[in-house]
């Protein structure tokens, strides 16, 4: 299949689209749009890789841990993009876990979710440059590889 458009950060491995995530994928390939799904923590990262291998194109995964879930956090948005709230659970980068989900899978194309979300500055102030660096870094060591 032929595509036309490239959606390069969606979330649709995201529990908000665990009832119909298979239905929005196939319209959007439908609509001649491939896409990249981006996993911002383990959970997320299978569901990326395995939407990925689930499809035969069009349908790729980007795997990495954002900063926000090195800690503990609740995350409250109230604006023009909508009201929500939720509560991140913090997870240790695993090398290991990491460099399994995207081994020899070209339906990982790209290491990601680093989470340089300057417009949440009070949490990238919370985790601190040492999160983010680290989180950074960490997955750039497999990328290589």
């Amino acid at each position: 299949m032929n595509f036309k458009y490239v959606d390069t950060h969606c979330h649709l491995n995201f529990k908000d689209f665990k009832d119909d995530g298979d239905e929005v994928i196939k319209r959007t390939l439908d609509g001649e749009t491939a896409m990249i799904l981006i996993g911002s923590e383990n959970k997320t990262n299978v569901r990326a890789v395995e939407y990925a291998n689930k499809y035969s194109s069009g349908v790729y995964a980007a795997i990495g841990l954002h900063p926000v879930h090195l800690e503990d956090f609740l995350i409250e948005n109230h604006d023009e993009n909508g009201d929500y709230k939720f509560v991140t659970k913090a997870e240790t980068f695993d090398y290991d876990a990491y460099y399994n989900l995207g081994k020899n899978n070209p339906k990982v194309v790209a290491i990601g979710e680093f989470g340089l979300d300057y417009f949440r500055m009070h949490l990238a102030n919370a985790i601190g440059s040492i999160g983010n660096s680290t989180t950074i870094l960490a997955p750039c060591s497999f990328a290589r590889t």
